[in-house]
């Protein structure tokens, strides 16, 4: 059994992905923390996805929505300090929040994608 931080994982899945991922970390002894950035109004709601690209174009609401996603998983990570990061979906992470979590957890090398 895994004990301590060492057993801790973040997984960034899309919500139909995450329960069969979690069970079998959990039965492997992880603890897993879940972060889906497509569970937020602009992704669930098509109605506002095309309000916005109609008055905005989309672009400033675009950056503003993945600087929040980025800026929530660096948040998640920060409070949980998982030892591995999962991502099935990555799309909106930013490289360089990659690098950030990589150095902040004290690995101090490149992120392996």
């Amino acid at each position: 059994m895994n004990t301590g931080h060492n057993n801790r994982i973040v997984l960034v899945a899309t919500q139909e992905r995450i329960p069969p991922i979690n069970k079998a970390l959990g039965q492997q002894g992880f603890l897993v923390k879940t972060f889906d950035f497509r569970n937020n109004l602009i992704y669930r709601k098509r109605f506002f996805k095309s309000l916005i690209r109609k008055i905005t174009g989309g672009g400033l609401i675009k950056n503003l929505v993945r600087k929040k996603i980025n800026n929530d998983l660096l948040k998640l990570v920060t409070n949980f300090r998982p030892r591995y990061l999962i991502a099935t979906v990555a799309e909106n992470i930013n490289p360089q929040t990659l690098k950030k979590i990589n150095y902040d957890l004290g690995k101090n090398q490149d992120p392996v994608f």
